[in-house]
This record gives C-alpha cells, sequence and structure tokens, in this order.
C-alpha cells in the first residue's frame, strides 16, 4: 500500500513548501518532526502546542490513511526523509554547506522552478495548516528537552538529550 510518508519526491515538496514559506533555518531533526507533521496533518491533535498560540487544531484531518503507530512510522521515514535533504543538497536547493552543519535553509541564490512555486503555493488547506502551526506556534520551541519538540510531539525521545 501507497504511503506518502515513503515517498522521496513528495517528502522533498512537503520540506520545500515549508522552507519557502518561512525562509528560516531549521535543525535537522526540526525538519524531520514538521516534515512528519505536515505529511500527517491530524499530529497537531496530538502534539501540546504552546499556550496562546494559534491552534486550528479542530480542523486538522488526514486525506490518507492514517497510521496506526505515528511513531513507527516516523522512524520509518528517516532514510526517505535524510535522502530527499540529500537530494535538495546536492541540487543546491538547500544550502549544502549549512547542511554539512547540521542546519538546512534554503538556498537564495537558486531559483525554483514557477511551477514548483506555483505547488507550493496551493498545498491543500490542512497542509497549509500545519506548515503555519509549524512556523508560527512550534519553531521557537527547543527541539531537545522536557516541553521540547521531541517531547511535546512524543517522535523522539528527549530524556537523554545532552
Amino acid at each position: 500500500i501507497y504511503n506518502h510518508a515513503y515517498d522521496i519526491y513528495n517528502c522533498m515538496f512537503r520540506i520545500l513548501a515549508l522552507l519557502y514559506r518561512s525562509e528560516q533555518e531549521f535543525s535537522i531533526e526540526q525538519i524531520r518532526i514538521f516534515d512528519f507533521i505536515i505529511a500527517f496533518p491530524e499530529m497537531i491533535n496530538m502534539t501540546r502546542i504552546p499556550k496562546g498560540s494559534a491552534r486550528g487544531k479542530k480542523i486538522i484531518q488526514n486525506k490518507y490513511l492514517s497510521p496506526q503507530s505515528h511513531t513507527k512510522v516516523f522512524y520509518r521515514t528517516e532514510n526517505f526523509q535524510i535522502s530527499a535533504l540529500n537530494h535538495l543538497a546536492a541540487h543546491n536547493i538547500i544550502d549544502a554547506q549549512k547542511y554539512a552543519e547540521n542546519t538546512v535553509v534554503l538556498n537564495k541564490s537558486t531559483d525554483l522552478p514557477k511551477y514548483i512555486i506555483d505547488e507550493i503555493a496551493s498545498v491543500d488547506s490542512n497542509s497549509d495548516m500545519a506548515i503555519r502551526i509549524c512556523i508560527n506556534s512550534l519553531y521557537n520551541v527547543p527541539v531537545n528537552g522536557e516541553n521540547g519538540l521531541k517531547d511535546r510531539t512524543k517522535m523522539m525521545e528527549y530524556r537523554y538529550d545532552g
């Protein structure tokens, strides 16, 4: 059965949509978590959003089949996500030097083709809401530690962060 989370091209598109809309720098762990939230927008319903942040939680639904275990699927997507990032870096779409330093940022000197920009602009409403929540409500949440992204999403272990 097809699962869009395991599709490297779909993953590259989700990452580009996030980067193109935010123009911010992300850690690789942030990208992995946010990509998963965009792939499965219902994750917003299971994520502890910081108080005072825009939620939009009631309207987030998944148009695809939801996995029984989001955590298992999250760990299985790692190779696809890293391959997507490697591909984007190899084509200079993300800054390869910063990527080597575990930071992901859109390369401003590389112009995306208009058809990709048009596709990014027309993502479905649930993906759009997930992207906005990731950028506006979760971006400034630290990745590590108690109440960090790992803890808030329950996607990664946080108790042993250094």
